[in-house]
């Protein structure tokens, strides 16, 4: 299968070069991208920017008990297929299957292992679709109504992604853009001339948050259009957060006040009902069988 070195495709535009990131996102600047699959923001190898940087309101890293991650810094396709990736490059958690399938047909995986999509002269071009699923072997110990955060970036060279990314079919809660560098996309046209276009390198980032414990997790993305790069790919989710305790039972004191105060009131008619002698009248009653004996 041929391949293509996306450097060669790719001719970074130093006029047009420029830098854009959230306050928060810490970043380094590589010399271009003469080194493929590394991260421009968040690049610490522990990737606690999750939550160091504000970004997911709660730390926590890759080796957490119970926390998943997996992370492809170029892609190597399983023994016998051609767009299956099982076997991430950079690392994965203990436990988790992670499966990544481009689905397209249009894809072209470069000499550093990218995967571009190939339009030929086509500008724009059909888009990469990617699909990946994570099955996750200790969903069932998870106490029941637990839920994740759930974070998944992506590095790209060319054209870009597009930003409506699902996790089981559920939109984001957020997204961002965490490094852009404009510029140039150079392609031949068939007949010995080249066409350029503008692109971007950039790095994205997707947030879900309150996603269910779940056995399989499954993400759905892809490029906006042909001639875009797969460069980086990593997924992140926090440790199983337990479900809130259930509210109180609210308690019965209240009604049984009142029937003590019910029953009083029904004690006091009852005894107003009651017929009294009067006093004189008893005392006359007690004299009469002595008069009578004389």
């Amino acid at each position: 299968m041929p391949s293509i070195d996306p450097r060669r495709a790719l001719r970074l535009s130093l006029a047009a070069a420029c830098l854009a990131w959230p306050a928060w996102a810490p970043a380094v600047t590589l010399s271009g991208d003469a080194t493929p699959h590394q991260w421009h923001s968040f690049n610490l190898p522990a990737n606690a920017f999750l939550g160091a940087a504000g970004y997911t309101g709660a730390a926590w890293q890759n080796t957490d008990a119970g926390a998943l991650y997996a992370e492809w810094g170029g892609f190597v396709p399983d023994a016998g297929t051609r767009w299956t990736f099982s076997r991430p490059t950079v690392g994965q958690s203990t436990g988790l299957r992670a499966v990544l399938q481009e689905t397209s047909g249009t894809g072209l995986r470069t000499g550093i292992n990218n995967i571009y999509g190939l339009a030929f002269s086509q500008v724009p071009g059909l888009p990469l679709v990617f699909n990946l699923v994570l099955t996750d072997a200790g969903a069932a110990s998870a106490t029941v109504g637990s839920t994740r955060t759930v974070v998944m970036r992506s590095g790209t060279l060319g054209t870009l992604p597009d930003m409506n990314v699902t996790l089981n079919g559920v939109a984001a809660t957020a997204s961002a853009a965490t490094f852009q560098q404009a510029s140039t996309l150079v392609m031949p046209d068939g007949n010995g001339n080249e066409v350029s276009t503008a692109s971007v390198n950039g790095e994205w980032l997707w947030r879900w948050e309150q996603v269910p414990v779940a056995a399989t997790y499954r993400f759905d993305f892809k490029a906006q259009v042909g001639h875009m790069s797969l460069d980086n790919l990593a997924v992140y989710a926090s440790p199983p957060a337990a479900p809130p305790p259930p509210a109180p039972v609210p308690t019965l004191r209240a009604p049984r006040v009142a029937l003590v105060g019910l029953a009083g009131l029904l004690a006091a008619v009852a005894e107003a009902q009651v017929p009294v002698v009067p006093a004189t009248a008893s005392a006359g009653a007690a004299h009469t069988p002595a008069r009578a004996a004389r």
